[in-house]
């Protein structure tokens, strides 16, 4: 039994390991993925990986388009630095930059971008927790939870940049009958269209605490438009009536200008939306608070109900649009039917304000347009205790003014914190911040992974150091420095001529520390730094350096091709290949019998071939040439050599070149031995011609 249980010990401890991951060159997929051996790839640590083990990643840029398809694994980033895992959202083979068909999976401490359609997929498993990451760059969603990815936990993280291929149809997070959805204290901004929305029949999700800004479309939505073919599945769903959403809760929101509505409800059985801040939302269409029609294709469009929305800030600063829309919707057979259930629904307690305006409510149901908030209130027996005044809420950062009119006026409700975490007791104020508590700077400031509540700070990186500068002759600098940091996302190169003021030239990516710099003017000083960065900010310049630029001549280029050959009467050709058009001229030497070369012709410019002679009999010489200008000497060319001879034998050898392509040598006596064969028959032909005659 003993012994039983020790196995069951080991075989847990292998389960679990941690597979360290270094895209720099310390990486190599053959590694066995230690701290002092990592693995190169995230492709290849998750293929190595087991059930259970946390993949490491330092510092740095990693391939995604990736599938995490075993359970329990966690992939995050090294302790004090930043790694960024990217793919292409233009290209159609990258569906997505990471694709989870596992359960019970983390991300922790990324950067998440990228993909044709989705930065993050969740293929129908349960129990994942993605936290402190940046995910961006979509091609559509950021997030997409197919059908039954349930119990997804996404929290304290920035996202942003949707749509960037298509921003027809790109949410931030986009849940379609995924339960147990827990989103909060995520940084949502410049989405394409809606920030979160849970639908499809999603069930007790919670959104909560998070900011939400710059939407082209909607901010929160409870329930939307769904195909109901991905509804009411067998096996797993039970809402034969379609409701789009059932028992969400939105609280303690800060939403900002959301193109249309602020929060929507469609088909929501039991949504609980209390203490949130709307502050110039609907700008263009739908209203601040919405109900919205299902258009299900199945005619199945069942109205909101058991609705209770309670100590919400409504602020609307400019346009037209209604505070509040009850819509109705038009069925397949050309029937209306209803969006809100008017006779199961709570309202109270809010604050409604339009600057410079009154505003006014729509209920499409009653044939209410544009009506009063008192008009309102009799129309729909709701909302006694809500008041239109202006809430004196900042427009800064959409917490509470002192004296502001929402503080302690909310109603009784069992919401147990603030936007920024603070403890709500004694009387509720409206709105998503309670008043006297330690604010989150909204938006929060740059290095900061989602709000700010209990989230992951981006350091910058530490500063590059020891830059050179080097004048290149041909109106450029080259750049060296080193890299000090492990977390940057590249280089900022900056240059200033004289003494003006800096300006970027140019950036390069992490872990580059040269840069070439071109088009400058002769005799003019330029001054040079350079500036690592992430989403942190930047480190301190490295030091200055300064350079005059000049269009000074370089040296000729190494001639090549060097040949010699042997030639009767103790003579020796030697011929090579100019590689230059700088030149004044060559300096040709020779190696008597492996002795020193010494220089022995200097021809001219555009010269490539020289005769030795005056040699001795049996003796090899060995030959190189180099050119030179003013600037100086190239370097030399390969090494040829040949034996003198008086008489060179019919088919003997003429020498040649070595370490360079060189011509094949011919002798005097090849060309000797062709004459003598062009004379003699010559010669017959004419015998021939006398002997007819």
């Amino acid at each position: 039994m003993k012994a039983w249980i020790l196995t069951l010990l080991l075989a847990g401890s292998l389960s679990a390991a941690d597979i360290y991951v270094d895209a720099g060159s310390a990486g190599n997929d053959s590694n066995p993925g230690t701290i002092g051996s990592p693995k190169k790839t995230l492709s290849n640590a998750l293929s190595s990986a087991s059930a259970g083990d946390t993949i490491i990643l330092r510092g740095g840029s990693y391939a995604g388009d990736v599938e995490v398809d075993k359970n329990n694994i966690t992939i995050r980033s090294y302790t004090g630095e930043w790694a960024h895992v990217s793919t292409s959202y233009t290209s159609s083979g990258n569906s997505q930059c990471i694709w989870i068909t596992a359960d019970n999976c983390t991300l922790q401490d990324t950067e998440i971008s990228g993909g044709y359609y989705y930065a993050i997929k969740i293929e129908g498993t349960t129990g994942h927790v993605i936290e402190d990451c940046r995910v961006h760059g979509s091609g559509r969603d950021c997030f997409k939870l197919v059908p039954h990815s349930d119990n997804t936990t996404i929290r304290r993280c920035e996202i942003y940049d949707s749509g960037l291929r298509d921003n027809s149809n790109a949410e931030g997070i986009d849940n379609v009958n995924s339960d147990n959805m827990h989103v909060h204290d995520c940084y949502f901004h410049d989405i394409a269209t809606n920030g979160v929305y849970a639908k499809g029949g999603a069930v007790d999700c919670v959104i909560e605490r998070n900011l939400v800004m710059d939407c082209g479309t909607g901010g929160i939505f409870l329930g939307f438009t769904t195909d109901s073919v991905f509804m009411n599945v067998a096996g797993f769903d039970n809402n034969p009536q379609y409701y789009e959403n059932m028992n969400g809760t939105v609280r303690n929101n800060i939403v900002v200008n959301t193109f249309y509505a602020g929060i929507g409800m469609c088909s929501a059985l039991n949504p609980k939306v209390y203490n949130n801040t709307l502050y110039n939302v609907a700008t263009g269409g739908m209203s601040a608070l919405h109900f919205h029609p299902r258009a299900g294709d199945n005619d199945m469009n069942p109205e909101c109900t058991g609705v209770d929305v309670r100590n919400n800030i409504v602020y609307m600063n400019q346009g037209s649009r209604a505070v509040m829309q009850v819509r109705t919707g038009v069925n397949s057979s050309s029937q209306t039917y209803n969006t809100l259930d008017t006779s199961n629904f709570t309202m109270d307690n809010n604050i409604y304000f339009r600057a410079g305006g009154s505003v006014h409510f729509r209920s499409d149901q009653t044939s209410s347009g544009n009506i009063s908030f008192s008009a309102w209130v009799s129309a729909m027996g709701t909302d006694a205790n809500s008041s239109e005044q202006d809430p004196n809420v900042s427009g800064a950062t959409y917490h509470l003014n002192t004296g502001s009119p929402c503080i302690d006026s909310g109603a009784s409700l069992a919401v147990a914190d603030d936007y920024d975490g603070n403890t709500r007791s004694g009387s509720l104020d409206i709105g998503a911040d309670e008043a006297g508590g330690t604010a989150l700077q909204t938006p929060p400031p740059a290095g900061t992974v989602g709000t700010g509540q209990g989230g992951t700070t981006t350091p910058p990186p530490s500063d590059p150091m020891a830059l050179q500068a080097t004048a290149t002759g041909t109106l450029g600098a080259d750049l060296s420095w080193i890299d000090n940091s492990a977390t940057e996302t590249g280089f900022r190169i900056e240059r200033r001529q004289g003494a003006g003021s800096y300006s970027q030239v140019g950036t390069v990516s992490a872990n580059t520390t040269t840069f070439n710099d071109t088009g400058l003017t002769n005799g003019l000083s330029y001054t040079y730094r350079v500036v690592a960065y992430n989403s942190g900010g930047d480190s301190n310049p490295t030091n200055e350096d300064t350079i005059t630029a000049t269009s000074a001549p370089t040296a000729p280029a190494d001639p090549t091709g060097c040949n010699a050959t042997a030639l009767s009467g103790l003579a020796i050709q030697v011929i090579w290949t100019d590689a230059s058009s700088n030149e004044d001229g060559f300096h040709l030497e020779r190696s008597d019998a492996g002795g020193p070369f010494t220089q022995i012709a200097a021809p001219s410019a555009n010269v490539t071939s020289y005769t030795d002679s005056g040699l001795t009999d049996g003796v090899t010489y060995t030959y190189r040439v180099r050119a030179h200008n003013a600037v100086g000497n190239s370097g030399y060319s390969n090494q040829a050599s040949a034996t003198a001879t008086q008489n060179v034998p019919i088919g003997g050898s003429g020498g040649g070149g070595s370490g360079g392509g060189g011509c094949t040598a011919r002798s005097s006596a090849q060309l000797w031995l062709i004459g003598l064969i062009l004379a003699l028959g010559a010669v017959v032909a004419v015998s021939r011609k006398a002997t007819r005659n």
